[in-house]
């Protein structure tokens, strides 16, 4: 028998007898998968606030690992925050335990530290076989001090006691479920919650106080975004209230300068400053001459300032000298609304192109507005937009005018200003786009774009992120040692000024190095012709015709170019006159349509200065309560104390 086939018998044998112990003793499975596709599928943290200010937390986990091999997760905490500029708050926390009642490891240690957080490892450690699969539940107890906030003289909130705090600031996992309850000694007077990405107001599922608990519930988050919950009491009823304080430390610092290459250059700066400046300030010259001359606008070669060709016409454009002298046109520009009339004098869009467009849809039908919430003075503090029952229709209304009116109302009937605010930020930058893309698509403009993306900010930001991509080691050693090393003073002063000057230059000339095309140029002349007649024109020389209402009209104009004051009071004058009697039906006063000139007037300016303009941010401060009824904006996700991060291992 050949030698390769007696070896087989013992061969086989071997194999069969390994294939048996695998099967009997399989090989201990080790953490596997991406931990970021596990789901949390509940989450429940009960926060119990004893009298002495003491915070007792028990979180309980339904962590789903799906089919992956799990080691479990960690949990972040916050044990640092900002406070001013001298002093730091601090969260101490103590107690850390964990237990599972689904039998899944339940080992609990720290697994870093930074000066900012506290990170926790729960579960197997790592490099463990112990793993699981599927949904396991993990209870995490611990007790956290330094947590509330004593709520005094704050405008807008009653005094108390305010426990406002991040539940999580970010989870790299979805989360199905999350239900917080906040328990303490005293009944609960205040309470909300705030959900989202960073600064976001939107309010929770379900948000309900009974006696000395406060639940809340959201479901549905998506990985990174905050929870945020606030449970006031009564004022005085814990017994410390103090935040825990403790200085900044200061960086030592650097030894060694002025033989480095930061100290040559310093030293050489400092004996030759005359001459580098001078020669700074003639290239900076020398780059805004260009701007300047590079933006003037485009004119129309032969047509007098304002005339359009008419069609079919080839006209020779060349670049404008002199500024022609103003016209006065008694009718507004042809076929321009007024926010795009706003746009082509102020090469941005504003608030009052805003607020303008806002007017002008009422005057033509589109909505009603309605003054409410008046003050000791009779001043309005909110408005109510409704839509009426008979409205134009909306396919004649440009892009940018039929999405603010989706965007103000949502499918909705009436919608009140005051209740968007916090919430409308997105949607007023998305009306800035859009029209900012209606001008670039009528060719106003020889760049595409307006001043907002081409102004100051716009340059500063390229600017750092050139340096910050080239030089990162050396703006983080200038950032070190500045204001600290007097011998690096010439080098700090003179990168300052390299990098600052620059973009003052860009910012002093930003307006006239974004120039208008011949057409947008010739519209700008009816535009501030039209100017010229509503900044000018006395009561007697008014006309109009029988039925028009040419206050309404021409009230939005009035608007930007904020002489609104003025046309009502040539108004109110041909009122008082009797001259003038029309009713604007597309404001409406506390009685009705109203016929006091001199009410809609100041309403409107109201309006913009402060109804309009309150739409563009979001509501929320850091530092402050969290309560709904605070006249700072109330409270935000991630805007209480405290927080961390949740993920899968």
């Amino acid at each position: 028998m050949p030698l390769n086939a007696r070896r087989r018998g013992p061969l086989r044998a071997l194999l069969v007898l390994c294939a048996a112990l695998l099967l009997l003793f399989p090989l201990p499975a080790h953490a596997d998968g991406d931990p970021s596709q596990d789901v949390i599928r509940s989450l429940t943290v009960d926060y119990e606030l004893d009298v002495d200010g003491t915070l007792h937390v028990t979180e309980t986990y339904e962590w789903d690992f799906g089919t992956r091999n799990g080691l479990g997760f960690y949990r972040s905490l916050i044990q640092r925050m900002g406070y001013d500029s001298t002093q730091q708050r601090v969260y101490e926390y103590s107690g850390f335990d964990v237990t599972s009642p689904s039998g899944a490891p339940a080992d609990v240690w720290i697994s870093d530290e930074t000066t900012t957080e506290i990170v926790l490892s729960i579960g197997a450690p790592d490099g463990s076989s112990d793993t699981r699969t599927g949904v396991q539940t993990y209870v995490l107890t611990y007790e956290a001090r330094g947590t509330l906030n004593a709520i005094r003289g704050e405008p807008g909130v009653d005094d108390q006691d305010e426990f406002y705090f991040n539940v999580f600031d970010e989870a790299d996992n979805r989360m199905d479920q999350a239900t917080v309850r906040v328990t303490g000694p005293a009944g609960v007077v205040d309470h909300a919650c705030y959900h989202g990405p960073d600064g976001a107001t939107d309010g929770c599922t379900t948000e309900d106080a009974a006696g000395p608990t406060a639940t809340f519930t959201q479901s549905d988050i998506p990985a990174r975004d905050a929870l945020t919950v606030m449970a006031a009491f009564p004022a005085g009823t814990f017994t410390n209230t103090d935040p825990i304080l403790e200085p900044i430390p200061e960086d030592p610092v650097r030894d060694a300068i002025d033989g480095s290459a930061f100290g040559r250059a310093s030293q050489f700066i400092g004996s030759n400053w005359p001459a580098l400046a001078a020669g700074w300030t003639a290239l900076l010259g020398a780059v805004a001459g260009v701007r300047i001359w590079r933006g003037r606008d485009r004119a129309y070669v032969g047509l007098a300032p304002g005339q359009m060709p008419v069609p079919g016409q080839q006209v020779e454009e060349a670049r404008m000298g002199a500024e022609p002298p103003v016209a006065v046109r008694f009718t507004p520009p042809d076929g321009l609304t007024p926010g795009e009339a706003e746009v082509i004098e102020d090469e941005m869009v504003t608030t009052e192109a805003f607020t303008a467009t806002l007017v002008d849809l009422a005057v033509r039908g589109y909505l009603i507005i309605t003054p409410t919430d008046m003050d000791s003075s009779g001043n309005p503090r909110d408005w109510v937009l409704d839509v009426p029952e008979q409205k134009p229709d909306v396919g004649e209304l440009l892009d940018h005018e039929r999405q603010m009116l989706q965007m103000l109302f949502a499918g909705a009937p009436q919608v009140s200003l005051k209740k968007l605010q916090g919430k409308f930020t997105a949607r007023m930058k998305h009306f800035n786009k859009l029209l900012t893309a209606h001008s670039d698509s009528r060719g106003w403009f020889r760049s595409r774009g307006l001043l907002r993306t081409h102004g100051a900010w716009g340059v500063l930001f390229r600017v750092f992120r050139l340096l910050y991509w080239i030089f990162p080691v050396t703006i983080m050693a200038w950032a070190y040692t500045m204001g600290r090393v007097a011998g690096l003073l010439p080098l700090i002063i003179g990168f300052v000024l390299v990098v600052t000057t620059p973009i003052l230059v860009f910012a002093l000339t930003r307006k006239a190095a974004h120039a208008r095309t011949a057409k947008g140029r010739a519209l700008y002349e009816q535009v501030r012709s039209f100017r010229e007649y509503l900044s000018t024109a006395e009561a007697h020389q008014i006309r109009w015709e029988a039925g028009e209402d040419i206050y309404s009209r021409y009230l939005p104009w009035a608007i930007i170019f904020g002489v609104s004051d003025r046309w009502t009071e040539i108004f109110e004058q041909l009122r008082a006159e009797g001259r003038y009697t029309a009713r604007q039906t597309w404001y409406r006063g506390s009685g009705g349509p109203s016929v006091n000139i001199r009410t809609v007037g100041s309403g409107v300016k109201r309006l913009g200065r402060s109804g309009v303009y309150s739409l563009r941010y979001s509501a929320g401060s850091s530092g402050g309560s969290g309560s709904r009824r605070s006249r700072g904006g109330g409270g935000r996700s991630r805007g209480g104390g405290g927080g961390g991060r949740i993920g899968g291992r």
